[in-house]
């Protein structure tokens, strides 16, 4: 498998796995976050806003 490809599927696994826990641990800070997931705290909020602004787009807003 070519590593770059796996890297790329990693990271989307990742990527769901933070939206999911974003939304079952609203309390939770975005440090907190980024701490669980080894990321930066600004990475882990793109991650989640560029998901929400997804869905959001694809509802019609």
């Amino acid at each position: 498998m070519n590593m770059a490809r796996y890297d790329s599927l990693r990271k989307l696994k990742r990527n769901k796995e933070l939206c999911w826990y974003r939304d079952k641990h609203p309390e939770l800070s975005w440090r907190e976050i980024g701490e669980h997931f080894g990321i930066s705290v600004s990475r882990a909020y793109r991650i989640w806003d560029k998901k929400r602004k997804e869905e959001n787009h694809g509802k019609g807003n």
